[in-house]
């Protein structure tokens, strides 16, 4: 269930055998001097200097860099890990309890390894990923139609064609194909299920991992790892999917009917057509039966209804040429219906 974490280390100590990369402070070359050059850490009464200090690896990436929320000089070291790769070796599969403390013991042996020794139950979580692997019926573009239909309450949302993200400053709900985000990553994804949907939780601010899970620590989340899918369930259900299928499929009727008064309204005498277009060039048509029910209701007269029904008819045998696989014939509230139950299942 748990994706990724940032966590940003309590009482911790550099070693000798400390390792990591820092970078040099800028400096003004007239004058030679430094605003930013900072004593990153001492070993045996030796500053280390610089800007800010990284390690990058396959396990975690570590930052040492002055605190932005403090004016003083105090240091935070910065730990970011994907659970899931560190656990199987790809962020596929979703992993569990036993796999996650496995999975941070392999963290806390390697920081030793490049130098740092500190406690992790006593690191303050910065961020948590929750995250599910849905194994859907359909094709991911099926159900971002969907998705677009949705909204959620002081939350932006952003359509990129082949994903979807809801967010503010504290938290992300993110659904994406998960099979093409590998490939684009040059990952193998030989003998993985074919229509895999990834639904994303992201909590991205310590405040709001503390309002919503009520942990503030490492340890607290280990110690109550069942918040994790709780918390996923209960923002999911509230932000998204709290609807019956039904709603879903009025909304997306409102919604055609609101998008084909626009082009009336400004006088565009093949307003149907018009509507096609830009609907076919930003996301595709919503759902077959919901636009006909539009169309029903909007048009003037019944010669009018039936003359746009007939194009729309036309539009889709057109585009079922233009795809390999069948196109899907479900409603809109039956895609949704689906999402809803496989995200919120235990």
């Amino acid at each position: 269930m748990i994706d990724s974490l940032k966590i940003f280390l309590g009482d911790y100590e550099m070693t000798g055998a400390a390792c990591l990369e820092v970078q040099p402070a800028k400096y003004n070359a007239a004058t030679g001097e430094s605003t930013k050059n900072r004593v990153l850490w001492t070993v045996d009464g030796r500053p280390v200097t610089g800007e800010y200090a990284t390690w990058n690896d396959e396990v975690f990436q570590v930052t040492i860099a002055p605190s932005k929320i403090s004016e003083s000089e105090r240091m935070v070291c910065a730990v970011q890990m994907s659970i899931p790769k560190i656990a199987t070796g790809n962020n596929y599969d979703t992993v569990g309890f036993k796999e996650t403390k496995d999975a941070l013991n392999t963290v806390h042996k390697h920081l030793r390894e490049i130098g740092i020794k500190t406690t992790l139950k006593s690191a303050t979580l910065g961020r948590v990923d929750a995250c599910k692997t849905l194994r859907t019926d359909e094709p991911y573009s099926s159900y971002h139609q969907v998705l677009h239909t949705l909204s959620c309450k002081r939350q932006h949302q952003r359509d990129y064609g082949d994903s979807m993200l809801y967010h503010n400053s504290r938290i992300q709900l993110s659904f994406y194909d998960k099979l093409l985000e590998m490939k684009h990553r040059k990952r193998d994804v030989t003998g993985l299920y074919a229509n895999s949907t990834r639904a994303e939780l992201r909590l991205t601010k310590s405040q709001k991992i503390k309002e919503t899970m009520g942990t503030k620590t490492l340890g607290d989340l280990i110690s109550n790892y069942d918040i994790v899918r709780e918390t996923y369930q209960k923002q999911m259900r509230q932000a998204l999917f709290s609807r019956a299928p039904k709603e879903i499929q009025l909304m997306t009727i409102n919604s055609v009917k609101e998008e084909i008064h626009a082009f009336i309204a400004r006088g565009d005498r093949y307003w149907f057509q018009s509507w096609i277009n830009a609907t076919a060039y930003q996301r595709g048509i919503p759902d077959y039966n919901a636009v006909v029910q539009a169309i029903h209701e909007v048009a003037p007269n019944r010669m009018a209804a039936r003359r746009n029904i007939l194009k729309l008819q036309q539009a889709r045998l057109d585009s079922d040429r233009l795809v390999v696989i069948a196109p899907c014939k479900r409603s809109i509230g039956e895609l949704y219906d689906e999402l809803k139950n496989k995200v919120l299942s235990a």
